[in-house]
């Protein structure tokens, strides 16, 4: 059993330079609005951080023997929640809510 059989985990340093650095600004923001409560900015930072990952997954898997192809179906999952916390950065940030199906229902709501 080589090396080359044993999956490694993914590290940061095993990322792209590109999708590092959109990692990298997606966790900064993504922490400091934690810190600094705003919501929506933290969905942004979460979109980034979700999007750097997926994308280099998808380039890898791109680019892989068709042994390790799942790279690209593990990427597109990630893009895909980039593009949903995208998309409720998007609606808190311009409505100031969240959207209607992330809202709690109760009496308490309103």
């Amino acid at each position: 059993m080589g090396s080359e059989d044993v999956s490694s985990p993914w590290h940061f340093r095993e990322l792209h330079l590109l999708p590092r650095v959109v990692f990298a600004i997606g966790a900064v923001v993504f922490v400091v609005t934690l810190i600094a409560r705003d919501s929506a900015l933290s969905f942004l930072g979460l979109s980034l951080v979700f999007g750097g990952v997926g994308w280099n997954l998808l380039g890898d898997g791109l680019g892989a023997r068709p042994k390790w192809k799942s790279g690209i179906v593990q990427g597109l999952i990630a893009l895909g929640c980039a593009a949903f916390c995208f998309y409720v950065f998007q609606h808190r940030y311009y409505s100031g809510d969240l959207p209607y199906f992330l809202q709690r229902f109760g009496p308490n709501n309103r």
